[in-house]
C-alpha cells in the first residue's frame, strides 16, 4: 500500500483526521508572514525549556513574562538593553555577569539560570540583525535543507542554543516536523525511514534525518515545500498511523 493508497483511506474511512490534519496546518504559525515581534513571541522561551523540567521550564516562563513582550529590542540593546554578559568559561552562575539595573532585576525577580537569560539576550541579538534586514527575519530559511537551517541559526544564536533547540524552534517555526512516534511509524511502514538506534527518544541527527525525508517526501507529493504544506503532510501522517492503517 502506498501513500495514495492511505491518504485515500484516511479521507474515506477517517474523514473527521484528515479534516483536522488540514486544518492544525492552516491555522498555525507561519514565519514566512511573520514581523519581528511575532517572530520574537516564538523565540524567546526556548532557553527555558532546554533540558528541563517541563513544570519549572513553565514556572519560569510564567515569572518572566512580564519582562518579554514585544521586548527583543530591550533584550538585545547593546546599552541600555538586559545586559547579561559571560565571564569565564562554563554555565555556572559564577560564570556570568549582570551588568545594570534591568539585568540585575530579572534575575533577583525570577531566579532563572543565568546561562539561560544569557542565551535569551543572544536570540534577541539574532533576532535584532535579521529584523534590521528583513520585515519577516526568517522567511528565508525555508530554502534551506534542515541540517542547513541548524547550522545556520546556531551560528547566528551563538552560545546557549544546541541542536536540540534550534529544532524546537524550526518545528514552532513551521520549517520542521515533531519526531512523533506515529508520524515514524508511518514513513517506516512507507520503506522512508529506518531507525538507527533502538532508543525511544531519536538523537539531533536523527531528527535531522526525519525532517529531511519528510520535506523531500512533501515536495514529491505536494509539489513543493512550505510551513503550511510540512505541517499538513506532518499530521497526515502522524493520523494515518494513529487511525490503524499502517502495522
Amino acid at each position: 500500500m502506498n501513500f495514495s493508497d492511505l491518504l485515500q483511506e484516511l479521507d474515506l474511512n477517517y474523514p473527521d483526521a484528515l479534516s483536522t490534519a488540514n486544518e492544525l496546518a492552516a491555522v498555525a504559525f507561519d514565519p514566512q508572514i511573520a514581523t519581528a515581534d511575532k517572530c520574537w513571541e516564538v523565540i524567546w522561551n526556548k532557553p527555558l525549556f532546554a533540558n528541563a523540567e517541563v513544570e519549572i521550564a513553565e514556572k519560569s516562563v510564567s515569572l518572566i513574562n512580564p519582562f518579554m513582550e514585544n521586548s527583543w529590542e530591550t533584550w538585545a540593546d547593546e546599552l541600555n538593553g538586559v545586559l547579561v554578559t559571560k565571564s569565564q568559561e562554563g554555565t555556572s552562575n559564577g560564570d556570568f555577569t549582570f551588568d545594570n539595573d534591568l539585568a540585575r532585576r530579572i534575575r533577583e525577580e525570577t531566579n532563572i539560570d543565568p546561562h539561560r537569560l544569557f542565551a535569551i539576550r543572544n536570540a534577541a541579538i539574532a533576532l535584532k540583525k535579521r529584523a534590521m534586514l528583513h520585515e519577516f527575519p526568517y522567511d528565508d530559511l525555508i530554502i534551506f535543507d534542515t541540517d542547513e537551517q541548524v547550522t545556520k541559526l546556531k551560528e547566528e544564536m551563538e552560545e546557549g542554543w544546541d541542536d536540540l533547540a534550534i529544532l524546537h524552534l524550526l518545528v514552532d517555526f513551521g520549517f520542521a516536523v515533531e519526531p512523533d512516534e506515529h508520524l515514524v511509524n508511518t514513513i517506516k511502514f512507507l520503506g522512508l525511514y529506518e531507525a538507527k538506534s533502538n532508543s525511544e527518544e531519536p538523537s539531533a541527527e536523527e531528527i535531522i534525518q526525519i525532517n529531511m525525508i519528510v520535506k523531500d517526501f512533501t515536495e514529491k507529493e505536494f509539489g513543493a515545500v512550505s510551513s503550511s504544506s510540512l505541517r499538513t503532510m506532518a499530521n497526515i501522517l502522524m493520523e494515518i498511523s494513529k487511525c490503524g492503517l499502517v502495522g
